[in-house]
């Protein structure tokens, strides 16, 4: 019989807020979050050249990144950006995330 010494489950996912497109990876091991890899893409309106004339059309904008290691935040979100907004939405994504966990340990 094989000892399992750890369990590591690797998870992407993404979650559409007001403010921005997130697209995440994250990690489980024995049953903890051990790190989040989140890319943030603004949503922007562009005017677009189309046969009918000019039209308007939303389009993702890269707006930078935000980490979760080991309990430790980090992100690189260039000047300008609402990182403020943005670090909300991260900080509820990781509750709901641990939130998950925890309901698939009660299972």
């Amino acid at each position: 019989m094989l000892e399992k010494i750890k369990t590591t489950v690797t998870v992407e996912a993404r979650k559409e807020t007001d403010n921005a497109l997130y697209q995440l990876n994250y990690s489980v091991v024995d049953n903890s979050l051990t790190s989040i890899n989140c890319s943030v893409n603004k949503k922007t309106v562009v005017q677009v050249d189309a046969p009918e004339g000019q039209q308007f059309a939303e389009q993702q904008v890269y707006a930078g990144n935000v980490y979760l290691t080991n309990g430790h935040i980090t992100c690189s979100i260039p000047q300008g950006n609402d990182a403020t907004a943005y670090m909300a939405d991260f900080m509820a994504m990781v509750e709901e995330i641990e939130s998950d966990i925890e309901t698939e340990i009660s299972a």
